[in-house]
């Protein structure tokens, strides 16, 4: 079946943190253009699109994290779709240390709903990402402001349009941000500490 024009798919962006697949970002994206047949075509697309917001971000995310490779699943019919390895692990080009845990660069998406707001909380970054006060550096907001525009413009890839959003249950409708919220704060990320559990 795969996907047709205007369904609703989940991306997970899997990256390995120094030697385990620990760090996973979820994205949802609606496809816009072209009904699907083909669950490889999709892959080819996707992982066109997750390869463009990973040469947006890499500078600030550090050498120890590897992006390795997407899962898609269409959210609209709740078909697995499939994964797809990166051509070769993308690695992050951040060279100072990490980091403490649990420390993250975070991105808030608003969709002008109450309540209803995207945050991608990017890492595991370095320290190269922090100034001496404890304050985001000014190169990484500067990436932090391109990777939200870069979700926020439509991805024309080689078969279809994705726009990215969110299948809001309060709404029940695909929203799509319309304005960032950037902070020179760093954010708290609930996430599993490194050595525990895996």
């Amino acid at each position: 079946m795969s996907v047709l024009s205007g369904e609703v798919i989940r991306v997970d962006l899997i990256a390995e943190f120094d030697g385990a697949e620990d760090v996973i970002n979820v994205f949802q994206l609606a496809e816009s253009g072209v009904d699907f047949t083909d669950n490889a075509d999709v892959l080819d697309d996707i992982i066109l699109w997750a390869t463009a917001l990973v040469t947006v971000l890499k500078s600030i995310i550090t050498t120890f994290q590897f992006f390795q490779r997407i899962r898609v699943q269409n959210i609209s019919t709740g078909e697995v779709i499939g994964e797809r390895n990166f051509a070769t692990p993308i690695q992050g080009t951040g060279a100072a240390n990490v980091i403490p845990s649990q420390c993250a660069v975070v991105t808030v998406l608003k969709t002008g709903i109450p309540h209803v707001n995207l945050r991608k909380f990017w890492g595991v970054t370095s320290t190269a990402a922090m100034n001496s006060n404890g304050d985001i550096t000014a190169p990484t907001l500067a990436v932090e402001a391109s990777a939200a525009a870069f979700l926020m413009t439509p991805f024309v890839a080689t078969m279809a349009t994705w726009v990215y959003g969110y299948l809001s249950p309060k709404t029940a409708s695909y929203v799509i941000p319309n304005s960032v919220v950037i902070s020179n704060k760093f954010a708290t990320q609930r996430r599993r500490r490194e050595g525990v559990g895996s």
